[in-house]
């Protein structure tokens, strides 16, 4: 334990180092974010918000405004380069001299534990950066190459995925402007503006729970169990980084703003102008952030409307909603969880710390509001009971999967969960102490913060699961080889898993064309080579890489197809195949 807690703590050193080597990036991202978060204030200035939720409320919704004014930016042909630092600063200065105190209200208003929580998170996922080449996984090269695209319009393009109004071409394109806009201004590598980026929007994922559950509960302290709920003890959204799942943790920011807009309508709902127009632009940005938000937002919608029309079922339950504030606000929470609860029976997949995170909400609230968990336990089994008995596997869509994905459901799963155990621990602090319940949350709260924080520096690693790194250091010396003895006709196959159509490449050979312009072809990891080898040698699909990770190509099977030993280096072999009988 003492050996993990000095290597957390030498790795959040050299994240500090990072933060100080990456100052102009971080500098124009909290700018650019400020300045939105200032006019976001502004239209929200006569909206009933309490100071404990608008100002962080409007810093979450300015890196919204920032990815819809970079998208808009490089749609039109603008292009990010360091000549656009003078006309950022002049319209910044404008606007911040504009508004200048409901910029100064923002800084007032924000509490500064807050801020020191969410930095301390930030650098805790900075330390999954330390030591990648490149992002991790397969998804991080098609970021990657809609970024260069979007920095450099003069030029070809890289990517198969199109800013334009070719539907097949469509991709979450609110991430690649933020980071093409940061990385071009200050002439930043992009693989580290992406890098640098995907941590960041980690901290804002845990921050945009403080909203959603102060406005939930009615008490900060269970914000700060939420937050370190998500923070220490869940493994999404962080393990989200080893996915690269980058545009779906920018969009978790934009589904907890609309929510929490949709929190505040449910207690003043009579909504002035400024504040639809605020959230209807939140709901457009969430859209270009992430494809799929649109599917989140709808059910979102369609739980708020079924509380409005549920004072009937209330009734029959025999409570009073208009003394029993929090219960409508609850009500939404559960019923979203649960609708994504049944998604994920519906792909078959659930993680167990989630599984095991919900039983125990239900668990605590149990004891604290029986009627509450009666609707819970009620809709939970009729809507199990229903899939169990009438749904089988082979009757669900076959494209479901598209429209809300197992990655992106496991993803979002955080929000609910995590406002949840902190509303019912809040939930049972007060039901332990009725009379004192302001010391006793305060006391827990503290607790639980020191607890997560005490377990993320002496139990947790923060490092990139081994999994999904595909570039290390012999890789890249495999790259360097590989220009000088591959020739010019040839192409490397490397090795992908998938559909047919949609293989993804499920190694180090993913970035091979990125670093050396040599032509690859993606082969089912689980490709007989005997079977294939005339096949393979009539398409010049020669060269064949491998590596130690899961899904690398079955290195025996090569050779008995004849394979011929061409590099080793560490973890990475390349072979060819002898294709004279085509001469």
């Amino acid at each position: 334990m003492l050996g993990t807690a000095g290597q957390n703590l030498q790795f959040i050193q050299t994240a500090l180092l990072t933060i100080a080597q990456s100052w102009e990036l971080m500098l124009w991202l909290i700018f650019y974010q400020l300045l939105f978060a200032t006019l976001i204030a502004w239209l929200l200035e006569e909206a009933a918000i309490g100071d404990d939720v608008l100002p962080v409320l409007c810093f979450l919704g300015g890196i919204l405004g920032f990815s819809l004014l970079g998208l808009a930016a490089i749609s039109v042909g603008i292009k990010p380069d360091p000549q656009m630092k003078i006309a950022g600063l002049v319209l910044g200065g404008i606007i911040l001299l504009w508004k200048r105190d409901r910029f100064f209200y923002l800084l007032a208003k924000t509490p500064p534990a807050l801020v020191l929580f969410i930095f301390f998170v930030f650098l805790l996922r900075l330390i999954y950066i330390q030591g990648l080449i490149v992002p991790s996984y397969a998804d991080s090269l098609t970021h990657l190459q809609i970024v260069l695209d979007f920095m450099s319009p003069e030029k070809p393009p890289e990517a198969f995925f199109k800013l334009n109004m070719t539907i097949g071409n469509y991709y979450h394109f609110g991430f690649h402007a933020v980071v093409a806009w940061l990385s071009g201004i200050t002439e930043t590598d992009p693989v580290q503006g992406i890098l640098i980026l995907g941590q960041y929007l980690q901290a804002l994922c845990v921050l945009s729970l403080y909203p959603l559950a102060t406005l939930s509960s009615r008490y900060k302290h269970a914000a700060w169990i939420a937050m370190s709920t998500a923070a220490f003890f869940l493994p999404t959204p962080s393990h989200a980084s080893n996915w690269g799942k980058y545009p779906a943790l920018a969009s978790m920011i934009g589904i907890a703003f609309v929510l929490a807009f949709l929190l505040i309508i449910l207690n003043h709902p009579r909504p002035s102008r400024r504040f639809l127009a605020v959230l209807g632009t939140a709901v457009v940005s969430t859209f270009l952030l992430h494809s799929r938000s649109p599917v989140i937002l709808l059910l979102l919608v369609l739980v708020y409307f079924v509380c409005l029309r549920s004072e009937t079922l209330f009734t029959y339950f025999k409570v009073d909603i208009r003394h029993n504030e929090n219960f409508l606000s609850a009500i939404v929470l559960l019923t979203v969880l649960l609708l994504l609860f049944l998604m994920l029976l519906m792909v078959l997949y659930i993680h167990p710390v989630v599984a095991g995170a919900l039983f125990a909400v239900i668990a605590i609230v149990l004891f604290v509001d029986k009627t509450l968990t009666a609707v819970l336990i009620v809709f939970f089994f009729l809507v199990t009971g229903f899939l169990s008995f009438f749904l089988g596997d082979h009757l669900l869509p076959q494209r479901f999967g598209a429209a809300l994905d197992r990655p992106y459901i496991s993803i979002f799963l955080y929000q609910p969960v995590s406002i949840l155990v902190g509303m019912g621990i809040a939930a049972g602090i007060k039901w332990i102490a009725e009379n004192n319940a302001g010391i006793w949350f305060a006391r827990a709260s503290s607790v639980i913060v020191a607890a997560g924080i005490a377990y993320a520096i002496l139990v947790q690693s923060h490092l990139p699961s081994p999994c999904c790194i595909f570039v290390k250091d012999d890789d890249l010396f495999a790259y360097i080889w590989m220009k000088s003895n591959i020739p010019d006709n040839s192409l490397v196959g490397i090795a992908a898993t998938g559909e047919p159509g949609n293989l993804l490449p499920a190694d180090g050979g993913a970035w091979i064309e990125h670093f050396t312009g040599i032509p690859t072809r993606k082969i089912d990891s689980g490709e007989d080579f005997i079977g294939a080898h005339w096949r393979l040698c009539q398409e010049r699909v020669t060269f064949f890489y491998l590596d130690d990770l899961d899904n690398s190509f079955d290195e025996y099977n090569l050779i008995e197809a004849g394979g011929l030993h061409q590099l080793s280096v560490g973890n990475v072999r390349i072979y060819s195949l002898d294709c004279s009988f085509l001469e």
